[in-house]
């Protein structure tokens, strides 16, 4: 086995980067993050406050909600933020989604025929129209039947006024719940 030395010339070898290099380096890799955080945010994300007490007791006046709009596929008992063309966006709960009947009896939900267990609910549900919309009601393809969970206090889709939401309606669903609550 043959060992080989190399000669380094100490006084001429580089001493690394300059400090404007290293500065220079910290501040794009800072602005990149940032950026990139950005557009997560403005493009996967929304942020936005509850205004009302149609979803107490689960949600409170002033929560701020982080919602994503990746998908127009909801499931039942997801919250979502309703777009409404000239009014405050809507909070509501989804309880019924395409090709279900909701109906109401005795002060509960039935989907499908069956009562609907609405563990996040802590009064009874009535149809609440004096008109339109009817029921049973069987939902469309692309709509979703929605309520808030203060079931008295509650402008939703038992109203003529919010009536079934067409899927693109919908801002997003919430994915964060930040309580405003002070404890």
């Amino acid at each position: 086995m043959k060992i080989q030395y190399r000669a380094v010339d100490v006084q001429n070898a580089e001493t690394g980067p300059d400090p404007a290099e290293k500065w220079f380096d910290f501040v794009s890799t800072v602005a990149g993050a940032i950026a990139a955080v950005m557009l997560i945010l403005v493009f996967l994300f929304r942020v936005v406050t509850v205004d009302g007490e149609s979803m107490v007791p689960n949600l409170q006046d002033g929560d701020r909600l982080i919602l994503t709009d990746v998908t127009t596929r909801y499931k039942h008992g997801e919250i979502v933020v309703i777009s409404r063309n000239y009014d405050d966006p809507l909070v509501k709960r989804v309880v019924a989604v395409s090709g279900d009947t909701i109906d109401f009896q005795d002060g509960k939900v039935l989907l499908n025929g069956e009562v609907l267990d609405e563990p996040y609910i802590d009064q009874e549900t009535y149809d609440v129209s004096s008109g339109p919309p009817d029921f049973p009601l069987t939902v469309p393809k692309g709509y979703v039947f929605v309520m808030g969970d203060n079931r008295g206090n509650s402008l939703d889709s038992r109203s003529y006024e919010v009536g079934l939401i067409d899927v693109h309606q919908i801002l997003g669903k919430v994915v964060v719940h930040l309580s405003n609550a002070e404890e």
